[in-house]
This record gives structure tokens, sequence and C-alpha cells, in this order.
């Protein structure tokens, strides 16, 4: 075997490790748990609304974070629920959706975002917390 030949098969087995650590880390990495995550903020659904349409508020410190909202049903799904029309709530799977429209509750999820076509606050990975 020449040098030359020893070289870039060296390089060609280093770079195929680099890259299956890459792709390892990248797509296998552990998932966050956001029923067991300590809440960062609690809001009442007019109130989260209001944060996220005001020009002067820092709506980023909010997203991908996981908070306490609290308000009534205004509408349910089988995996949603919607808090005074203002913020939609996917729940998990595994969560309860036996409330109904009017009853007052609160919901611990990570905040994804403000939706501008549905004006409405998004929230996944959702848990109830109170009936």
């Amino acid at each position: 075997m020449s040098r030359n030949t020893k070289i870039i098969s060296i390089a060609l087995l280093l770079l195929v490790g680099f890259l299956s650590w890459v792709y390892f880390y990248t797509f296998h990495s552990k998932h966050r748990n956001i029923a067991q995550e300590e809440v960062t903020a609690e809001f009442q659904a007019p109130e989260l609304l209001y944060a996220f349409t005001q020009q002067d508020s820092d709506i980023t410190s909010y997203a991908d974070q996981v908070i306490l909202v609290s308000g009534n049903v205004t509408s349910t799904d089988e995996n949603s629920i919607v808090l005074d029309g203002m913020v939609q709530v996917n729940l998990l799977p595994a969560a309860e959706t036996s409330v109904q429209n009017g009853q007052s509750i609160s919901l611990k999820g990570r905040c994804v975002g403000y939706d501008d076509l549905l004006e409405v606050v998004k929230i996944d990975q959702a848990t109830i917390l109170t009936e």
C-alpha cells in the first residue's frame, strides 16, 4: 500500500467517524420532558396574548419556555383546547381531555409563539393541572 493510499484511508475513516458522531448527537439527543420542568412564567390567557401583540414587549423571552396559562375553555378538540379564544393549546397524547366549554382550567406547556394568521398564541406538549 502506498503512502498516499494510507493517508486517504485514514482521512476517510476519521471523516466517517466524525459524521457518525454529528448524526448521533443531532438526532438522538434526549428530548425535553415539559411535564417535569419548572414553570418560568404564569399568565392568564388575555395577558399572554397582550404580551405577544405589544410592539415594545420582549416576546422572545417566552418562546420555547415552559409556562403556566389559565383561562376559560372556549373550544375543545381531540388533543387541543382553546382558552378564551386567544391561546391554542395542544395537549400531550396521554393528557385527559374531559373538559367542558366555559370551564376554568390551568395548563402547563411549552410556548411555541404567536400565530399571526389565526391571531392566537400557540402552546404545545401541555398537561392540564387543574380542572
